[in-house]
C-alpha cells in the first residue's frame, strides 16, 4: 500500500544539500509523513535528491506548493545552524498556522525515558539521547551521536556525526560540536560557539568562540554567521 493510501500527512524538506539527503532517510524510514518533495533556495541543484522525491522548485514558492500538494509538516533540511534559524523564521511567518514544523526521529535512534525533542529537530539514525535529555527547537543531531542524561542542546545547536558528550551536559543556542569531538559531564558549551572536529572539551566553553584541540582551546571569537572554523 502506498504513503498516500496510508492517508499520511504530507511534508515538505527545506533543502537539497547533504543534510537534506540525511533528513530524507529519516523521514522515509520513521512512515510518519509521506514526502512530497524538496525546495531549495533559487530553486537549488537536484543532486542526488530525484532519487528519493521530486525537486519542486525554489522555497520561495513554498506556499503555493504547501496549498497545491495539501502539505500539513515542513522539516528545514540545512546543517548550517545560523542559516537554519533564518530560514525557519521565515517560513513560520509566511505559510499558515495550520502547517507544523514537526521533529524527525530516526527509527534507529534511542531516546531515553523523560526525554523531549523540540520542534523541528532532527535525530538522525544510531543517535543516542539519554534519559531526561532535552533537544530544544530546530537542533540536530546526526549520525551516531549521543546526548547523555540530563543533557541540553539549545535552540539550533547540533551535534555532529560521533559526538559524545557526559552527562548534564549543556550546549548554547546555535552551537555546533563538530565530528567526533567529546564533551565531558557536566561542562557546557557557550551559545553561538564552535567545537572542532575530535575536540576534548574539558573545560567550560565561553559564548561566541572556535574552540578546537585536546584539550580544547579558544582559537578564535566569532559572531553568528560566521565560518564554524
Amino acid at each position: 500500500m502506498s504513503e498516500t493510501l496510508k492517508g499520511l500527512p504530507k511534508l515538505i524538506i527545506v533543502g537539497v544539500g547533504g543534510h537534506g539527503l540525511v533528513v530524507a532517510d529519516a523521514v522515509l524510514a520513521s512512515g510518519d509523513h509521506e514526502l512530497v518533495g524538496f525546495v531549495a533556495k533559487n530553486g537549488g541543484s537536484a543532486g542526488d535528491v530525484l532519487e528519493i522525491a521530486p525537486l519542486l522548485g525554489s522555497d520561495d514558492g513554498l506556499a503555493g506548493f504547501v496549498e497545491l500538494h495539501q502539505v500539513t509538516a515542513i522539516v528545514v533540511g540545512i546543517g548550517d545552524n545560523h542559516a537554519r534559524r533564518l530560514v525557519t523564521d521565515r517560513l513560520r511567518g509566511a505559510l499558515p498556522a495550520s502547517v507544523s514544523f514537526p521533529p524527525v526521529v530516526h527509527p534507529s535512534a534511542v531516546v531515553g525515558s523523560g526525554a523531549r525533542i523540540g520542534a523541528g529537530s532532527v535525530v538522525l539514525a544510531g543517535t543516542v539521547i539519554g534519559p531526561g535529555a532535552h533537544v530544544e527547537e530546530g537542533c540536530i543531531v546526526n549520525t551516531g551521536a549521543s546526548l547523555d542524561h540530563h543533557g541540553v542542546l539549545n535552540d539550533y545547536a547540533s551535534l555532529a556525526p560521533g559526538v559524545t558528550t557526559g552527562g548534564n551536559v549543556r550546549i548554547g543556542e546555535g552551537s555546533a560540536v563538530s565530528i567526533g569531538a567529546t564533551v565531558l559531564h557536566g561542562r557546557s558549551v557557550g551559545d553561538w560557539s564552535v567545537v572542532g572536529a575530535g575536540a576534548l572539551v574539558v573545560d567550560d566553553v565561553p559564548d561566541g568562540v572556535v574552540t578546537y584541540g585536546t584539550p580544547a582551546r579558544v582559537i578564535r571569537e566569532r559572531v553568528p554567521g560566521d565560518r564554524y572554523l
